[in-house]
């Protein structure tokens, strides 16, 4: 099996074209099936061309290239006065929040309702409890499957943000 067959298919359009270009097949083949940690996060980001990382308020803050209007992921790693919705004071807790397409969004949360979200649960997708409506999804702690989900989210959202350059 190729690292094309191991990847979700599912989502935008520009995603797909990754894939098919095999774009990231050097950032991507996680074996293992243990959750993934901040670390491992922080170093998928860090192997894509061109991110800035920029620290403020308990987050983490990557960008493409000098254009820090808006991050293409965060990492949050506590909870502060204007963020306390996913309990991040539990130890070793973080979420990783990552820009996505609509057409991703949609697919991915289509049977999540906003009325009843928990944004305290591990390794579930969730609307971002604050920027759902800029298209940000949000994990805590993914693990088993969703971590290869959240690489190819991650890469799709590096993608969109280096097409604003």
């Amino acid at each position: 099996m190729g690292i094309k067959d191991e990847i979700p298919t599912r989502g935008s359009p520009l995603l797909r074209d990754l894939i098919k270009q095999d774009c990231y097949s050097q950032v991507l083949g996680r074996e293992n099936r243990e959750p993934m940690t901040q670390a491992e996060a922080e170093a998928f980001i860090a192997t894509l061309d061109n991110v800035q990382r920029a620290e403020n308020f308990g987050y983490l803050f990557f960008f493409v290239g000098d254009d820090h209007r808006l991050p293409f992921v965060t990492i949050a790693t506590s909870d502060n006065d204007f963020d306390s919705v996913s309990n991040l004071n539990r130890d070793g807790v973080f979420r990783i929040n990552i820009g996505v397409s609509k057409e991703t969004f949609d697919s991915l949360l289509a049977d999540t309702s906003p009325e009843n979200v928990d944004h305290s649960v591990l390794d579930v997708f969730r609307p971002h409890p604050h920027y759902s409506k800029q298209h940000f999804v949000c994990i805590l702690n993914p693990s088993d499957e969703n971590v290869e989900t959240v690489k190819s989210l991650i890469v799709e959202a590096y993608s969109i943000a280096a097409s604003r350059l």
